[in-house]
């Protein structure tokens, strides 16, 4: 299902920021802080690391394998913050 919203993050947990298994996204951190972003082929993510995002950072229309090219066929992505922050994301 194609999403194209503002997205809040749950404090200290991961938060999926994609509603189906997705190729390319853009995404853009709104909040002030940093926030981790990483991705998987489904499951919550099951260790705290990912790529760092400060305020204002993010990537437009990039696919995940090119993002993530360490990952195991990515299709769902996800971000921990330390507060309830916002990320806008976009995709097909």
């Amino acid at each position: 299902m194609a999403r194209n919203e503002t997205v809040i993050l749950v404090p200290n947990q991961w938060t999926e920021i994609t509603n189906s298994d997705v190729t390319k996204i853009t995404f853009v951190n709104q909040s002030n802080f940093k926030i981790l972003v990483t991705a998987t082929d489904g499951p919550i993510p099951n260790k705290n690391s990912g790529m760092i995002f400060a305020s204002n950072e993010g990537v437009a229309s990039v696919e995940l394998a090119i993002l993530f090219p360490g990952a195991n066929n990515p299709k769902r992505v996800w971000c921990l913050g330390e507060s309830t922050q916002e990320v806008f994301v976009s995709h097909a």
